[in-house]
């Protein structure tokens, strides 16, 4: 089963209540999914579509409840299932809130050099800084993740567009 176009968003936890309710750990990084109206569960190594019915925020969890699951035994067989909605489905994150985990193995687009490589690492020297770590041409290109700098993430082509100051790619080398 091929997931590269399809965002993980968290897991099954449990059912909850009598009518086929869903608890749905989210990941941290994860928008406001009450606009989604589907989303598909792994089930047997398919991705399996599902209408969303209801959706509500408890406790830092998801409560769902989806067409077709109406009984606690449904919801039961959906225990520890993996849910996802396609990339272009969901909303774009702000940068700062982009775990940056995610993005290892993007390729890294300027606007004006083009393609420079793919994100090998991220590194934290300090709490307030974050730098990925390009493999481009050869060597390690060290990039400030900063909105000034990071202008765009797209989830769906994997990948990240940076607007480099001028000069930069030759003064790093």
């Amino acid at each position: 089963m091929d997931t590269t176009e399809y965002m993980e968003l968290g897991v099954i936890q449990r059912k909850q209540g009598l009518r086929g309710d869903l608890v749905v750990k989210l990941y941290d990084d994860i928008p406001d999914l009450s606009s989604l109206s589907s989303l598909f569960i792994q089930i047997n190594h398919t991705l399996v579509p599902y209408s969303i019915e209801r959706f509500f925020w408890q406790h830092h969890k998801a409560i769902l409840k989806l067409e077709g699951v109406d009984d606690p035994k449904d919801a039961h067989d959906l225990k520890s299932r993996f849910i996802f909605v396609p990339q272009g489905m969901l909303p774009q994150l702000p940068l700062r809130e982009v775990h940056l985990d995610r993005v290892l193995g993007y390729r890294v687009v300027d606007v004006q050099e083009g393609s420079l490589g793919t994100v090998q690492a991220i590194y934290t020297p300090s709490s307030q800084q974050k730098l990925l770590a390009i493999a481009c041409r050869d060597q390690e290109l060290l990039i400030p993740y900063h909105e000034d700098i990071v202008t765009h993430i797209d989830h769906a082509q994997q990948t990240i567009l940076v607007h480099l100051p001028s000069g930069f790619i030759k003064a790093m080398s």
